[in-house]
């Protein structure tokens, strides 16, 4: 039970980051001609974002399945590495990569 409701957190606070950063970018190109520089940065961000929640929902996908005592636990390291992803997404970053990867604790 108390699993399913973490989960349910995780997915929740991913998917209201991903409708910031997507308000964010239609902002961006409703206020005129888009810039193809800025129309390009805000595509990664996005990118990453996106990238972010997958992790997250796969890493809270997993949390559904340990044990009652190891859920808010686990929980918890979904949501840290959630934050840490996203905003990793907000950093230049040099070269195109992918965020770093969710993994739960070790039982």
């Amino acid at each position: 039970m108390a699993s399913a409701r973490a989960a349910a957190a995780v997915a929740l606070a991913s998917l209201l980051l991903l409708l910031v950063a997507t308000a964010a970018d239609d902002a961006a190109t409703a206020a005129g001609e888009p810039d193809p520089d800025a129309a390009r940065a805000s595509r990664r961000i996005l990118d990453c974002t996106m990238r972010c929640v997958t992790e997250a929902m796969g890493c809270a996908t997993r949390c559904a399945g340990a044990r009652a005592d190891e859920a808010p636990v686990c929980a918890a390291a979904c949501v840290q590495g959630d934050i840490g992803c996203l905003a990793g997404c907000g950093l230049q970053q040099p070269a195109p990569g992918s965020p770093p990867a969710l993994t739960p604790p070790a039982e």
